[in-house]
């Protein structure tokens, strides 16, 4: 029990840096391409993962640290073909990044956005507000990330009104608009 305390302890350690660094409120995209990775410390995203992993049971595997590498390198929304087509080079397979992605889910330390017939995959935000809104275009499929603030707070506000009615802990939310960007729409 000491040690799942002590895991918990080292993660709310890490998300606290983490927050401090000035990252908790950059959610902005244009295309696919996130802001919000832009000011996060990968060495300690990493430990944060890794954390989260060792808590879920899981082991830190380099194929697993691989996909989160991908994922914050290319720091947008990708599915898995364009996972597999980033790592297809150092050898893994396409059934060991299904796998992977699965877990890192679990974990937290992935969110699945599914749109239509794909999933897009994408870092866990860290700290409190654990919730997004994406629009996505129908013709050329890109994602955007919402962030206005007073949309963000309504919706927030909502969440809390669901929690109480329902009696339930909401761990993360993601919700998905769509429509027609306006590159496509002329």
């Amino acid at each position: 029990m000491s040690t799942l305390l002590e895991a918990e302890d080292r993660i709310y350690n890490i998300t606290e840096n983490l927050i401090e660094s000035g990252f908790q409120d950059i959610k902005h995209e244009t295309g696919r391409k996130s802001e919000y990775l832009k000011k996060i410390n990968k060495n300690e995203y990493t430990s944060y993962i890794k954390e989260h992993l060792k808590l879920g049971g899981f082991r830190t595997t380099n194929q697993r640290l691989q996909i989160i590498d991908v994922i914050y390198e290319n720091n947008m929304h990708m599915n898995i073909d364009e996972i597999y087509s980033k790592l297809k080079s150092k050898k893994v397979g396409i059934s060991t990044i299904y796998r992977n992605l699965i877990r890192l889910e679990q974990v937290g330390v992935l969110k699945r956005i599914d749109i239509t017939n794909n999933s897009y995959y994408e870092l866990e935000e860290i700290g409190e507000r654990k919730f997004h809104i994406h629009i996505k275009c129908g013709k050329c499929n890109k994602i955007i990330d919402i962030n206005e603030e007073e949309v963000l707070q309504n919706f927030e506000g909502l969440t809390e009104e669901l929690k109480k009615k329902h009696k339930i802990t909401i761990k993360s939310t993601s919700v998905v608009l769509s429509g027609v960007c306006t590159e496509c729409e002329t």
